[in-house]
């Protein structure tokens, strides 16, 4: 951290807005695999659901390659690399606390995009991947469609920082605390403690966001700060003795790698509903 100190000057030159998240991608990507690594771990000796496979795991890691990988490549495609107009510099004396403000902002945008990715069919079907996995885990974090990261650059990150303007130096602590505490809140860990829990969302508060029983759908959409859903009606808060299961009923958690990742486009992806039976099974008569 002291090498991006001393040379906070030089990054304030860059020359484009967008440079700053491909000069944040070892930042990131020490983050992630940090975080892998780290709760992994601490899921296999206390998880609060047993069972998971590594297979699964291996395959959102998958998802994770391309979405970080795919969704850079678009963004420098589409725009240039290049801005028209550009967010305000500025270079504060705490940095951190400044990086708070750009989570709480970026927050905020992210709750009413993820509420309309809920509600919009189109939206859906890029989001509905990240919601399939049935084995939530550290890895369901970043099991996201390559689509998606462009929308949230577009929707999310970028109108934060023309908001808010951008500080090089808490542009590193928000890739460092938003990207660990966006994937602990996946994390397969029972962790909830209430008075925290009414401010910051915890794996407890975000499972039910995933849970696949109707009771629980449309809930929880803030990804940090659990008050946003709180003020806007969406908030529920989850029992500590009960382990919703997640997934979708539509698309299977070990469905094609590549189908998933076309299936927004296409809709012939979409996997085979079960055929069926032909007949009824008639009830069994109890023996007398």
């Amino acid at each position: 951290m002291s090498f991006l100190l001393a040379n906070s000057q030089a990054y304030i030159k860059l020359e484009t807005s967008l440079d700053y998240l491909f000069n944040l991608t070892p930042v990131i990507a020490a983050t992630i695999v940090s975080m892998y690594v780290l709760m992994s771990i601490v899921e296999y000796f206390t998880p609060s659901e047993k069972g998971h496979s590594w297979s699964g795991r291996f395959r959102n890691f998958t998802y994770t390659l391309v979405f970080l990988y795919v969704g850079n490549l678009l963004i420098v495609w589409l725009t240039g690399n290049k801005l028209p107009f550009q967010p305000r510099l500025y270079e504060h004396e705490y940095p951190i606390f400044y990086a708070l403000a750009y989570i709480f902002v970026s927050d905020f945008l992210f709750y009413w995009y993820h509420r309309a990715q809920h509600r919009w069919p189109i939206l859906w079907r890029v989001h509905e991947l990240h919601h399939s996995d049935s084995e939530m885990n550290i890895t369901t974090s970043l099991r996201t469609h390559w689509l998606d990261k462009l929308i949230l650059q577009c929707i999310v990150t970028l109108p934060t920082l023309f908001i808010l303007g951008y500080d090089i130096r808490a542009l590193y602590w928000w890739a460092i605390l938003g990207n660990a505490w966006e994937m602990f809140t996946h994390a397969n860990v029972n962790f909830f403690v209430h008075p925290i829990a009414t401010v910051i969302c915890n794996p407890s508060i975000h499972r039910m966001h995933h849970s696949r029983l109707p009771q629980h759908h449309h809930c929880n959409f803030a990804q940090y700060f659990t008050c946003i859903d709180m003020v806007f009606g969406t908030y529920i808060e989850p029992r500590r003795d009960a382990i919703p299961p997640t997934g979708t009923d539509s698309v299977p958690s070990d469905y094609s790698v590549f189908m998933s990742l076309i299936r927004p486009f296409w809709r012939k992806a979409m996997p085979a509903p079960a055929k069926p039976s032909r007949r009824a099974k008639k009830p069994k008569r109890r023996s007398k």
